[in-house]
């Protein structure tokens, strides 16, 4: 210390200076990697306590309470001896952690009715990645028997990413592999040679519902940490070897290049692979209550390239739209809700059953609305759904 005339001065003790702070929750980390701090606010990963930890000047708090609890009770079984990096985004207000090398063949729920009873159903000519929502997990190989009436050309895709191309001969049945180092929603096309045909198929292998928080794949995931919005926002499917702050640009890490995330070229491609964004959620309000499905409206500045709606009880239904449903009217995007396709009683594809089948009808209703918006950022403001009171059976 240095006095008026600038004189040093040396004090020594054997006693601590101010006073001992005992932070309450005993928390702490076997993951350094995972500590990030921001505003005189640290956060980090505690595997051992099934948490995500912040300390602030009121202490220790395990955000990963924030409603998502029992998600992180499930992930810390499978972090032990794993990296966890993390980094914190001061555009987004977020603290960003990566979970990666999870076991794939983990427990994961399975939309694998749906994929039994619409899996096999007739092909169209025609680009169709949705109305069948068959999503693939990352790293599970999956066989794909596919067989069609005319010569042309098959693609398959995995999300917006093309995985293989065949040719077909006239009636051809051809097995193909498919491995996806990121998982998405199987997608298809066929371009015929001369004429229009049909062709089916049948996927083996296990799928995951986009309506399960983690869908057996690495991930990121943000916590927003901004007064009064307070949560974790949204899963990433950027998963960075290392990630750090760089000012406010956040530098990536991957396969020993430097990657930052501020192309406005090319939105929602990490790593050289462009991904969709989707949003799920549950139509539960008011919960006593059983409810028709009706038409959906999404304010957004495009429409939705797929949306999908599950029941689970009283019945499992299923039904989907794609972009050509959607017609744009004051601003909002809208469909009309199509019936079951898996309906027992009734005969049929599943695309005819889609319009001569079973309402949908629960109290709880599943919905995922997926987007593939490249070329500019995706502006989704508002999502109404119109529902009708069941009647009964009077």
């Amino acid at each position: 210390m240095v006095d008026n005339s600038a004189q040093t001065l040396l004090a020594t003790s054997g006693q601590v200076v101010g006073t001992v702070r005992q932070l309450q929750g005993g928390y702490g980390t076997n993951h350094p990697e995972s500590v990030v701090e921001n505003n005189s606010r640290v956060y980090w990963y505690d595997e051992q306590r099934r948490s995500v930890v912040r300390y602030a000047a009121n202490g220790l708090s395990p955000i990963s309470d924030y409603r998502f609890r029992s998600f992180f009770h499930r992930i810390s079984e499978l972090t032990d001896g794993e990296q966890v990096v993390a980094a914190f985004d001061k555009l987004a207000g977020e603290y960003l952690v990566t979970f990666s090398n999870l076991d794939p063949d983990s427990e994961v729920e399975y939309l694998n009715d749906y994929e039994e009873l619409v899996g096999s159903d007739n092909l169209t000519t025609q680009l169709n990645p949705i109305g069948l929502p068959h999503i693939l997990v990352a790293g599970v190989t999956y066989s794909l028997e596919v067989t069609w009436a005319v010569p042309g050309t098959f693609k398959v895709y995995v999300g917006a990413t093309l995985v293989n191309t065949t040719v077909f001969e006239a009636e051809d049945e051809v097995t193909i592999e498919i491995i996806s180092a990121t998982g998405g929603v199987l997608g298809y096309s066929f371009t015929p040679d001369d004429e229009d045909g049909r062709g089916s198929y049948t996927l083996l292998g296990a799928l995951a519902s986009p309506h399960q928080a983690w869908q057996g794949r690495d991930f990121t995931i943000g916590f927003r940490d901004i007064e009064g919005s307070e949560g974790w926002t949204s899963f990433y499917d950027f998963v960075p070897e290392w990630m750090s702050a760089c000012g406010n640009v956040l530098v990536l890490f991957r396969n020993g290049e430097v990657h930052t995330l501020d192309n406005t070229a090319a939105y929602n491609t990490f790593f050289g692979t462009q991904y969709s964004s989707g949003i799920a959620w549950v139509l539960s309000a008011p919960p006593n209550v059983i409810k028709l499905p009706a038409a959906i409206g999404i304010m957004s500045n495009d429409p939705p390239y797929w949306v999908h709606f599950r029941t689970e009880t009283p019945d499992v239904q299923s039904t989907d739209n794609d972009e050509a449903d959607f017609r744009e009217r004051e601003g909002y995007w809208y469909a009309e809700t199509l019936r079951d396709r898996l309906s027992p009683n009734e005969t049929g594809t599943a695309v005819e059953k889609s319009l001569k089948g079973d309402k949908l009808r629960s109290a709880f209703v599943e919905v995922y609305a997926e987007f593939r918006i490249f070329t500019a950022e995706l502006a989704l403001d508002t999502i109404k759904l119109l529902w009708r009171n069941s009647s009964g059976h009077f």
